[in-house]
């Protein structure tokens, strides 16, 4: 990514269900800079969150039939 034109950017992570999020928080002139990669990075992160939804689910299921 190209950050030339950013005055400020700050990378704060947070952790939800033991996975792990960077949103970037910028100011308006590096939103441009950076605008096709951040899409790209967002639907990215929703394809992964699916999954893992699913993965959570199909273990749910497996236990269950584990216990019989």
């Amino acid at each position: 990514m190209n950050f030339t034109n950013c005055s400020k950017v700050k990378v704060r992570e947070s952790h939800a269900m033991g996975v792990g999020f960077v949103r970037l928080e910028m100011q308006p002139d590096c939103k441009s800079a950076i605008g096709n990669q951040q899409t790209s990075i967002f639907h990215h992160q929703s394809l992964i969150n699916n999954w893992l939804c699913e993965l959570d689910a199909e273990l749910l299921r497996l236990i269950d039939c584990a216990r019989g």
